[in-house]
């Protein structure tokens, strides 16, 4: 479970107290709402438990956001019930405990015991037969910071039989499974961690497993993952512009798409994309987390289309549309 407390005295002794208890497993305490965020993001605990205080603040939306996307129990506690859910049905949303700033941690160590289990990700559908070329378009994406709640949002505007999908998101080696298990159960097509050789279907999306090789995509008329254990690149391991690089050897039937995230690893990657032909797609910096990656392939004149992240979902599998047509395939003959 995560604890976010704004209060150093009261949240020193609730993580105390918490880590004490033997059935219950803290793996990060968080004194701001970036802090709980990026925690969040990064260990996808089963329990969140939040000061009310923090809720309050105006900031509180996004976290929100990022937990009602990953869908860990989440218990507000506090001397009172906020404001924002003062009006929220029984049942709706989180927990509320009422706790006394002096308040022990037992009330709320029972009621993170309270935590429904994690849903079991999905089985493995049965293996497509290998098909002898590519007849779509593939789609590589790259995020970090907000990624997983990003990457919630443009994946559920892919139909089951969508083009494969290859991702990089910066993330917790030993937390990729629970996050590619998420996104599975939030969309269409099926989404699983990438093993080396699996090659790229319809219908798939790869999520980069680990943080030991990157994720490449494999030359070839029948493309397939890579995982490749060498030095980190753009100081990623795994690296969006490794991935993307990769995928630009597919040009154009290429669609590269970079999300929010810090620093600027993809869009060098975008870069080569963009030079191949291929489509190239970064998010605004309206509704990014952070505004780095997608802002440095902006700035290098590399991203074809700069939008909202509720329009990218839909705006890749059109792009992919446009670049499988016959049409398209006569134009850059």
């Amino acid at each position: 479970m995560l604890l976010a407390d704004g209060r150093p005295i009261r949240r020193a002794r609730l993580a105390e107290q918490l880590a004490a208890d033997g059935e219950i497993d803290l793996v990060a305490v968080s004194g701001s709402l970036t802090e709980a965020y990026n925690s969040t993001e990064a260990e996808t605990p089963d329990a969140v438990a939040i000061c009310g205080e923090m809720v309050e603040r105006p900031e509180f939306g996004m976290f929100g956001a990022l937990l009602k996307a990953l869908g860990p129990h989440c218990v507000i506690y506090g001397a009172q019930r906020p404001a924002r859910m003062r009006d929220r049905p029984a049942g709706k949303g989180p927990e509320f405990l009422p706790l006394d700033p002096t308040g022990s941690a037992a009330a709320l160590a029972e009621a993170l015991r309270r935590a429904p289990p994690r849903p079991a990700p999905a089985p493995t559908p049965p293996e497509i037969p290998e098909i002898a070329a590519q007849t779509l378009p593939v789609v590589a994406i790259g995020a970090s910071t907000g990624g997983v709640e990003a990457l919630q949002t443009v994946l559920a505007a892919f139909p089951e039989n969508c083009p494969p999908t290859v991702i990089v998101q910066h993330i917790r080696g030993d937390f990729t499974g629970n996050v590619a298990a998420r996104l599975d159960s939030s969309c269409a097509a099926h989404v699983s961690e990438a093993t080396h050789g699996a090659p790229l279907q319809p219908g798939r999306i790869y999520l980069a497993p680990g943080n030991e090789a990157h994720l490449t995509i494999g030359a070839g008329p029948a493309p397939a993952c890579r995982l490749d254990r060498t030095a980190p690149v753009s100081g990623h391991r795994p690296s969006v512009d490794a991935l993307m690089r990769s995928a630009a050897a597919h040009a154009p039937e290429v669609v590269g798409a970079l999300l929010t995230g810090m620093g600027r690893d993809g869009a060098d990657g975008m870069a080569a994309i963009h030079r191949g032909g291929g489509v190239t797609i970064a998010q605004d910096a309206a509704t990014s987390t952070v505004y780095g990656m997608p802002r440095v392939a902006v700035e290098m004149g590399v991203a074809e289309m700069v939008l909202p992240l509720p329009r990218i979902g839909a705006a890749i599998i059109e792009s992919c549309r446009r670049q499988s047509s016959p049409d398209r395939k006569r134009e850059m003959s």
